[in-house]
């Protein structure tokens, strides 16, 4: 009997054939990406140096304008230029060089835009906070009394330049002691977030506006309907929705938020609400062209404040934002980048960039530069 092989090796070499052909495609389209990743990565690096510039040329971009608008007496507040605002409370400008940010122009192939800029005289500063505003600010998180010492005086442990631990603080010993040990800063603090390195503070407490962060209606909802953990802390604010690191130490009662004014000494939710009812105008929302912003400490009596509080707040607070957060955002071919500045403007001709840091995707500060 005479057997026959051609048709079935036929079949067999020509499926060997399609998987050879099907895996060397695969092969070179990885191949493809990869390189094409690689002159990606090469161009954005070689990037890197122009877009920087770009950004700092927009730092000194935002320096101007905020020189311009000192300049042209527009008044300090949420309806300032530099906060997105239509210049409230200003009056007979001509100055065509005023306009309201965010900005957005083109510097050879580089697009950048200056966002609205956040005044940091509009919280109160941490360096310069004492044992009393510490737990005033506490209070207005919903922290536990019992809670308070631990955090203040690890808080003030911390800035201070002494080794001496507070009852219930913390110095070097205790985060030597640590599993990843570190001393203690034992100065003043320069980022915000050096507060989740200290003793006792927990995330919660850090950014009230964090994804992570549930607000405290939403938790006792969840309580309510779906027998959330009622146990877990609930913080009606954050650290970063009432403090800077960055900032002449007064406090700016036409920028100021309801919270940040009850720093103040005296000031409880009634007066805060009087404050911000006084300066938002006729409307009552602020940053609007409507807004009567303050033009000394004094003319909050006219919210119907006690002389007496009036007298004990001066002192701490200003109607002039010195210190601002300017955000940047550069693109070059399909390539972004996000820079924050800070300037001090001490006055029309005299404004300086204090920093300079570019920013990581998730918010934070990426590999901070400070200004020499």
């Amino acid at each position: 009997m005479k057997l026959h092989f051609n048709q079935s090796t036929s079949g067999v070499a020509l499926i060997i054939v399609m998987i050879s052909v099907v895996a060397l495609s695969i092969l070179a389209g990885i191949f493809a990406f990869r390189m094409k990743v690689e002159a990606r990565l090469a161009m954005n690096s070689n990037n890197d140096a122009s877009m920087e510039w770009a950004a700092r040329s927009a730092a000194e971009y935002a320096k101007m304008k905020l020189g311009e608008e000192m300049k042209a007496g527009v008044p300090d507040s949420l309806g300032s230029y530099w906060a997105g605002g239509v210049g409230a409370g200003a009056t007979g400008l001509t100055n065509d060089l005023l306009e309201s940010f965010p900005i957005t122009y083109e510097l050879g192939k580089a697009q950048i835009t200056i966002g609205k800029l956040v005044d940091l005289e509009r919280f109160a500063n941490i360096n310069a906070a004492n044992e009393e505003q510490l737990e005033l600010a506490l209070t207005l998180m919903g922290v536990d009394v019992g809670e308070f010492p631990v955090m203040v005086n690890s808080i003030l442990d911390w800035i201070d330049p002494d080794q001496v631990e507070r009852p219930q603080g913390a110095e070097s010993e205790f985060y030597e002691a640590l599993e990843v040990p570190y001393y203690a800063k034992d100065g003043p603090i320069d980022d915000l977030s050096e507060l989740l390195r200290i003793k006792g503070f927990p995330w919660e407490l850090y950014d009230a506006y964090s994804p992570d962060f549930v607000p405290a209606q939403a938790r006792s909802e969840a309580s309510r309907r779906l027998g959330f953990n009622a146990d877990v802390p609930v913080y009606n604010v954050g650290f970063k929705q009432l403090f800077t690191p960055v900032s002449t130490g007064k406090i700016n009662i036409s920028t100021a938020g309801r919270e940040v004014l009850q720093l103040l000494p005296g000031v409880d939710e009634y007066t805060a609400e009087g404050i911000i009812k006084l300066r938002a105008g006729l409307d009552g929302v602020d940053g609007t062209e409507d807004d009567i912003p303050f033009r000394n400490p004094g003319e909050i009596i006219n919210a119907g404040i006690n002389p007496g509080v009036v007298q004990r707040v001066i002192p701490f607070c200003d109607v002039r934002s010195r210190t601002f957060e300017a955000p940047i955002t550069v693109s070059v071919g399909g390539y972004t980048k996000n820079y924050r500045a800070i300037i001090v403007r001490n006055n029309p001709r005299d404004l300086q960039v204090i920093s300079f840091q570019p920013v990581n995707e998730s918010g934070g500060l990426a590999q901070p530069e400070p200004e020499m």
